[in-house]
C-alpha cells in the first residue's frame, strides 16, 4: 500500500464529513470543534453559493467510495452501502 494512501483516505473522510455538516448546519457543528474547512475549485466550502453545495458532496461522495472500495472487499464501488457508510 502506497505510504500516501492512508493520509489522503483520512482527508476525503474529513472533507466529506465537513461538506456534510455545512450542508446540515451550514458548518456550525464542523467550527464549534474546531474543524478548518478546505477550498475547492478555489473557493473555501463556507462561502460557496448553496447551489454548488450537493455538486460538492456529491464529488466527495464519489471520491470516499472509491477509497472505501479500495480499502475493502467491496464488488464494486458505487454499492449501496458504501455511499452510505
Amino acid at each position: 500500500m502506497p505510504a500516501d494512501l492512508a493520509p489522503a483516505m483520512q482527508m476525503i473522510v474529513r472533507r466529506t464529513w465537513r461538506i456534510k455538516d455545512r450542508m446540515s448546519t451550514g458548518g456550525l457543528l464542523a467550527r464549534s470543534q474546531g474543524v478548518p474547512g478546505f477550498d475547492w475549485q478555489g473557493i473555501d466550502i463556507d462561502a460557496l453559493p448553496p447551489h454548488l453545495i450537493d455538486t460538492v458532496a456529491s464529488e466527495y461522495l464519489a471520491v470516499r467510495s472509491m477509497f472505501l472500495w479500495l480499502a475493502s472487499d467491496a464488488l464494486t464501488p458505487f454499492q449501496d452501502d458504501l455511499r452510505d457508510a
